[in-house]
């Protein structure tokens, strides 16, 4: 993947974010919003994706984002357990975020 078409990512998945995140907020301003709202699942979602895509030492990391009733699952495959811990981190950080379950693994290398 090329520095550029990287950056295309992070610039489409950010703009994914806010835009379900506008409309999450919108619902909970309506007083609509409840845990496990398929919108406010999306909005975490996306802000948990676009962390961990915008973190320069996670670029070579191969991690699925999950979200349901505000737990965020990561699954896939990491260089290291620094790795790991970051992104545990990063998805903890993000606001709406209950618990986070790590089913990542490290890529043992050859």
């Amino acid at each position: 993947m090329t520095r550029r078409s990287a950056i295309a990512g992070i610039l489409s998945t950010t703009a994914l974010a806010f835009a379900v995140g506008t409309a999450a907020q919108a619902a909970d301003e309506a007083g609509l919003r409840r845990v496990g709202d398929t919108a406010v699942d999306a909005a975490i979602n996306g802000k948990v994706a676009a962390a961990l895509m915008s973190d320069p030492g996670l670029l070579g990391a191969r991690i699925d984002v999950d979200t349901s009733d505000g737990v965020v699952s990561l699954a896939g495959t990491v260089i290291g357990e620094r790795e790991i811990r970051r992104a545990l981190d990063l998805a903890s950080d993000v606001d709406g975020v209950r618990r986070v379950d790590n089913l990542l693994r490290v890529e043992r290398r050859r």
